[in-house]
């Protein structure tokens, strides 16, 4: 990447450098009560839009044969709690059930927590 840097107000470059390849940085998605999003697994990814609703990868695929519908799921360390409603080989579609203040910027692919399902022991 490389960054430039003008003297405000004018068109003068006063400075000009070479940063370098630049990591990939999740940024927040905003969810509300009755959101639905696919959790999906796999690597690291930007989300994307599936099917009209958010889709967020998971790097844990040990938990997608355990996790079973009806099941609770928390996301950014426990400010976002939602519901599994179905469970697929490589997604969960996951239903908001509550955020906070009833609006979330939450970070999907941090701190998931699947109280109710065991992820130590293969099935």
């Amino acid at each position: 990447m490389v960054a430039r840097r003008q003297r405000p107000g004018t068109r003068q470059r006063i400075a000009t450098g070479h940063i370098g390849d630049l990591p990939f940085v999740r940024n927040p998605s905003v969810c509300i009560p009755r959101d639905l999003l696919l959790l999906t697994r796999g690597e690291n990814k930007p989300p994307v839009r599936h099917r009209g609703h958010s889709a967020h990868s998971c790097t844990l695929p040990e938990v997608f044969p355990q996790a079973l519908a009806a099941s609770p799921i928390f996301f950014d360390d426990g400010k976002v709690e939602g519901r599994i409603r179905d469970v697929m080989p490589d997604y969960m579609v996951v239903e908001i059930l509550h955020t906070g203040r009833g609006r979330s910027e939450a970070r999907f692919g941090q701190g998931i927590n699947l109280p109710e399902t065991d992820s130590a022991s293969p099935q």
